[in-house]
């Protein structure tokens, strides 16, 4: 399921490079952003199983590690 959310929120062809490095989208969750309401304007984060090493990441780092 979580794959289908990947593929949409990125594509297939970014997922697929993600794939060969060994990386998978696991889950999202929120960043808070700031003000008085950091959780209503927080951005997307992005878990990812990186070889083993969890880590959070924004859109844009995903799509730059899968064109690394």
């Amino acid at each position: 399921m979580m794959r289908e959310v990947a593929i949409r929120h990125f594509g297939r062809t970014t997922i697929n490079a993600l794939d060969k490095l060994g990386i998978q989208i696991i889950d999202t969750i929120t960043i808070p952003g700031d003000g008085e309401m950091p959780m209503a304007n927080g951005t997307t984060g992005y878990c990812v199983n990186d070889n083993g090493v969890g880590r959070v990441l924004t859109w844009q780092q995903v799509k730059d590690l899968a064109a690394s």
